[in-house]
């Protein structure tokens, strides 16, 4: 679907909505653990990120896929 100007134009295009619902703590993993894989020099650094997984669980498995190298 595209909205169209006065000469019928299209202005832009509205994506399809294909995605899952998630929470925010969810795509933030999500998009930590894409960037991990993607990129090898990519580190999780912070308080309660290892183990425990953050405090919203944000950085859960993360520890276990990647080591404690690159989730410190």
């Amino acid at each position: 679907m595209n909205s169209t100007g006065a000469e019928g134009q299209a202005l832009h295009a509205v994506p399809e909505v294909t995605a899952e619902r998630q929470t925010i703590a969810q795509a933030v993993r999500d998009a930590m653990l894409g960037e991990m894989e993607r990129d090898e020099r990519v580190i999780v650094l912070g308080e309660d990120v290892g183990v425990d997984g953050g405090v919203f669980r944000a950085t859960d498995g993360l520890i276990e896929r990647f080591g404690a190298d690159r989730v410190i």
